[in-house]
């Protein structure tokens, strides 16, 4: 199952990779961070790659005022003037 997810998801990255140097679109690959949403204690070890680079593998990100966790859960930051 981890090498059909490595192999999967370095498929996936080549191919987004592939249609942004097509369409001319800037893709900057040492700020490219990817996650696994999992229900495991531990990590599982899977490095996938895009153009021979091997970006990070984080455990949460922020985006939009979310935090995505890999456990699939979600915290949202509100400022106090909003509530």
């Amino acid at each position: 199952m981890l090498n059909f997810m490595k192999t999967a998801g370095t498929q996936v990255c080549h191919n987004l990779f592939g249609y942004a140097r097509k369409w001319k679109q800037a893709t900057n690959v040492a700020k490219t961070v990817f996650q696994v949403f999992h229900s495991h204690v531990k990590q599982l070890g899977l490095k996938v790659k895009i153009d021979d680079s091997v970006p990070e593998r984080v455990r949460s990100f922020k985006y939009l005022g979310f935090t995505w966790t890999d456990k699939l859960s979600i915290t949202i930051f509100l400022l106090p003037e909003t509530i």
